[in-house]
């Protein structure tokens, strides 16, 4: 008797959408089959959906066991495209994914979102933000499994193995990227989200909101402390990054994130991530564990 553990991350990966997360994650332990299950779920979802590939990261089963360094972690974190939400196979490591955004400058819920699973209120109320979880349904795993035992007892046949939907999410803080924001200016970011890359500038975004630009701008610039031509401007560079990772050249990721010219964009990478996007690819290669 076994926890649904593809639809768990079915589960999860429906959950970040929801929320907004253009981009998704999953850090979980490629040696166990559990892991890997809570991950194809995860990838069948952005399958379905026409959405890019995950990033993932397997860490070793000795996470579970002792303290581990989270220099990689952390590296491979300032490297995921943003805002990007993440699945964590377990709580423990949805816990130490958190220590490890704070080690590295990003924001949880606003850059990264985290979602574990097993709704254990020790790791999710020790996260801060307090973490979103997945319960699963040990009750009544518990109790086929008993049942399970007494037919085998009792010289009974027994069932096939049975596999237990989770109970659902049990939502604290951790994936809400819309916490307390304008309903105005989340659909503003949601529509810049759904197309950065398309060349759009501020008149498009004010179009999709159906209000006037003085308006909006205000609002937008009241909840986000910054402006929606910063706004675009950053979702812009973080999905150049991305293209980079997934194996374009520099030239290409700059007109295919929105960039007018690669000029515009050597100098607005280099700003932004204090290197040149050659310098960037060359990186990738000098430490590919780091390409995820």
């Amino acid at each position: 008797m076994v926890n649904d553990d593809f639809e768990t991350g079915a589960m999860a990966a429906k959950h970040l959408l929801a929320k907004g997360y253009p981009h998704l994650a999953y850090v979980g332990i490629d040696e166990v089959s559990w892991s890997l299950a809570r991950k194809n779920g995860l990838l069948q979802v952005m399958r379905d959906t026409g959405g890019d590939k995950p990033h993932s990261l397997s860490v070793g089963i000795s996470w579970l066991r002792r303290e581990p360094s989270l220099a990689g972690l952390t590296k491979w974190l300032q490297r995921l495209p943003l805002p990007c939400g993440i699945m964590a196979a377990n709580d423990i490591l949805g816990y130490r994914i958190g220590i490890a955004a704070a080690m590295a400058g990003l924001g949880v819920p606003k850059q990264l979102g985290i979602i574990g699973v097993d709704n254990d209120d020790v790791f999710c109320e020790l996260s801060e933000p307090a973490m979103d979880s997945i319960s699963c349904d040990c009750e009544r795993i518990g109790m086929e499994a008993a049942s399970y035992l007494h037919r085998i007892l009792s010289k009974e046949a027994p069932t096939r193995q049975m596999v237990v939907s989770p109970l659902g999410i049990v939502e604290r803080q951790s994936t809400n990227i819309l916490l307390g924001r304008d309903k105005v200016v989340s659909e503003a970011k949601k529509f810049i989200f759904a197309h950065v890359g398309d060349g759009i500038d501020v008149s498009d975004v004010v179009a999709a909101c159906n209000l006037s630009r003085r308006a909006l701008e205000r609002r937008f610039q009241r909840v986000e402390g910054h402006t929606i031509h910063y706004a675009i401007h950053e979702a812009c560079l973080d999905l150049a990054k991305s293209l980079m990772i997934d194996g374009m050249t520099a030239g290409e990721a700059s007109y295919s994130s929105g960039f007018r010219t690669p000029q515009h964009f050597h100098h607005a990478f280099k700003k932004r991530f204090d290197m040149t996007p050659m310098q960037y690819l060359v990186s990738m290669v000098m430490d590919p564990e780091n390409k995820q």
